[in-house]
């Protein structure tokens, strides 16, 4: 990446990461809105992969979100 620009890989990486974690919660919580809010049951098949993702990128941001990391892992 560096080839190409002056960017910072690693900060780059982890505003990428707070990105898609940030990204996942908006899913799930949309997931559940559109189901129990407007009765559109069908978006419940979403949220066990919602989780499994969010969970995954939560695991590789290591202690830099304590409070939420032991909420979703223990989901």
């Amino acid at each position: 990446m560096n080839k190409y620009t002056d960017l910072d890989e690693k900060l780059f990486r982890d505003s990428l990461l707070s990105c898609r974690l940030q990204r996942h919660m908006q899913a799930l919580g949309a997931y559940g809105f559109l189901s129990r809010v407007k009765g559109k049951k069908h978006f419940l098949k979403f949220i066990p992969e919602g989780l499994r993702l969010l969970k995954e990128d939560m695991s590789e941001s290591g202690t830099e979100y304590p409070a939420l990391c032991e909420l979703v892992l223990g989901l």
